[in-house]
């Protein structure tokens, strides 16, 4: 390359920051805003619809702006937004109450070896009533 830099070019979910003010229905977007192109214009492409989706600018809305308003284009993955403490506790019931009544079950089966206790129906049932109570702690929470 000869110092010039090589033209990025655009793909649908990249990240965009523009290089000045942009006005779209009375609403100002500032230089340096971020957004995400949801939709390519033009083949070549031309111009792309972006979606801002800040605090400050209230809900998401999408905006079709030209390729030479971006300062550049980043290609990257579309993040989900951090999750609380308790939405991660949350996450991890599916997973962690059934693998914990397995081994209740396990537990039933070594702790009373004289009940004569089918191992294959205590794990199962203990895998079962975690997924029951997973559920049922899911359900009470997100109401």
């Amino acid at each position: 390359m000869t110092g010039e830099t090589a033209r990025i070019e655009p793909r649908q979910y990249d990240v965009i920051e523009l290089v000045k003010d942009v006005a779209n229905l009375g609403m100002k977007i500032p230089a340096g805003a971020q957004g995400r192109i949801v939709e390519l214009r033009g083949t070549p492409v031309e111009s792309v619809m972006v979606e801002f989706d800040y605090d400050q600018f209230g809900d998401a809305f999408l905006v079709e702006l030209d390729l030479s308003l971006f300062k550049h284009i980043r290609h990257a993955t579309v993040a989900a937004p951090p999750m609380s403490r308790g939405q991660t506790i949350l996450s991890w019931f599916p997973f962690v109450l059934p693998a914990l009544g397995g081994l209740a079950g396990i537990g039933l089966v070594q702790g009373f070896p004289m009940a004569q206790i089918n191992p294959m129906y205590a794990v199962g049932g203990g895998i079962l009533a975690g997924f029951a109570i997973a559920r049922l702690f899911s359900r009470m929470i997100k109401d």
